[in-house]
């Protein structure tokens, strides 16, 4: 759910297949990112790496329908990038652009699990806390 939301969010994708296969090769990449890095055929470290270098051409072929469309406006984080288009002369490539959105994507999801697994985590270590927050949501809903 937390990489959906984030597709959403970042690319306005909400097509699942698509989400599917961006999240398939986003777990390529974090278990590279938790290996060791050697980049040899075989390790996690090369299969995460490559596993990127599929996420950004499928985020390039997205960046290239995006230009194409100029009427199509979307309010993610994608189209704030692609609008901020480099400064004076430099221009981003769409694998520029698919590094930047790449990096907020592994930042985010990473952010967001942990804080979830830990906020699990210490309810379950404190039930008194726990109970406090059951009783305030039950009074939210």
């Amino acid at each position: 759910l937390t990489f959906e939301l984030a597709c959403w969010l970042l690319f306005s994708i909400n097509d699942p297949v698509q989400v599917q296969k961006l999240s398939h090769l986003f777990e390529k990449v974090k278990a590279g990112l938790l290996s060791l890095p050697l980049n040899f055929p075989g390790t996690a470290f090369n299969r995460g790496i490559k596993a990127a270098n599929l996420i950004r051409k499928e985020l390039s072929v997205v960046i290239k329908q995006r230009r194409s469309d100029k009427l199509q406006t979307r309010k993610d984080l994608l189209s704030h990038v692609m609008l901020s288009n480099g400064e004076g002369e430099k221009f981003f490539t769409e694998m520029d652009i698919a590094d930047v959105v790449l990096n907020i994507l592994i930042a985010s999801h990473d952010t967001t699990s942990s804080a979830m697994g830990s906020v699990v985590y210490f309810l379950a270590d404190h039930p008194h806390i726990y109970a406090k927050v059951l009783t305030e949501q039950m009074e939210i809903a």
